[in-house]
């Protein structure tokens, strides 16, 4: 993991790095934090902290409080339950909108690598490659916007560490392509719904 992350900017590592701990629950739901004593844990200075303070406010995982303290917004069950909801209907409607003859190109060779990381064992390889999977889907609208709503949406709900075998997650992703090469929209739609229900359920959310 360290070394998936070695050449993004300082802030961006540190951001990766408090979401994985909120994401493992090593940080809790409430729990406050400060730049001081994040700067402290992490060897870096405050700037790269507030930073990444800001990124993760904007995502919804932190929130600001007086004094550059930012409290904590963890994945309880309700909110976990309303994350897996509310993205896997805004997927299901980016499949609907999918235009006639998009290029599926970019989702194939996705789903080529996560077989790859699969047969390797490269659990971090696998996630970043699925992940891809699905991003590839709003890439397809030209909708930067929407682009970057889904995008947060996948990653608030740590995917990475729910207790579902990649070979099972690779299957249902091939099942979203097959139903798209087919042109069943509305089975696509499905499969998604599928697909977000498996992984909450996965993770008892």
């Amino acid at each position: 993991m360290i070394d998936r992350i070695s050449n993004l900017p300082l802030k961006d590592r540190v951001a990766v790095l408090i979401r994985a701990e909120i994401a493992a629950g090593r940080v809790k739901d409430g729990e406050e934090l400060t730049q001081e004593s994040v700067s402290q844990a992490l060897a870096v200075s405050r700037i790269p902290v507030r930073e990444a303070f800001l990124q993760l406010e904007n995502e919804g995982m932190l929130q600001r409080l007086p004094n550059r303290h930012v409290r904590v917004i963890g994945p309880t069950p309700q909110r976990n339950r309303q994350n897996f909801r509310v993205t896997a209907a805004m997927e299901a409607e980016i499949v609907r909108l999918l235009p006639t003859g998009w290029e599926r190109a970019e989702i194939k060779d996705a789903l080529a690598y996560c077989r790859d990381a699969v047969e390797a064992g490269d659990r971090a390889a696998f996630f970043q490659w699925e992940d891809a999977v699905h991003l590839s889907l709003s890439r397809a609208l030209d909708n930067p916007a929407l682009c970057q709503r889904h995008a947060l949406q996948r990653r608030i709900l740590h995917l990475e560490v729910i207790p579902l075998d990649d070979a099972v997650v690779l299957e249902r992703d091939e099942a979203i392509l097959r139903c798209l090469e087919r042109g069943e929209t509305e089975a696509a739609a499905a499969a998604v719904q599928d697909y977000y229900a498996a992984l909450c359920a996965a993770a008892g959310r």
